[in-house]
């Protein structure tokens, strides 16, 4: 039997699906954008998709990309490229 502090944390857990996951994505983004803001902090630009492979690897895996992931990678043309790869990290 669960206990009702797991069971009230599970209530407060998003729902499954891309649309909460956007929902959830969009929130964070708000209150970073707000913080930064408020400290006089501007975004840095979007990097370029090479460097951006680059930097979740070496973040998330302590690596960079072999060659074969990084081709698969720049020859991925879906919208969502970054999200996707991400979640197979």
């Amino acid at each position: 039997m669960a206990s009702a502090a797991s069971a009230a944390s599970v209530a407060d857990r998003p729902p499954d699906g891309d649309e909460a996951v956007r929902e959830l994505r969009a929130r964070v983004d708000k209150r970073l954008e707000d913080r930064w803001h408020e400290e006089g902090v501007d975004a840095s630009p979007n990097s370029e998709d090479a460097e951006f492979l680059r930097r979740v690897y070496l973040d998330v895996l302590g690596r960079i990309p072999r060659v074969s992931e990084a081709r698969d990678f720049l020859a991925d043309t879906r919208d969502d490229l970054g999200t996707d790869w991400c979640a197979s990290c």
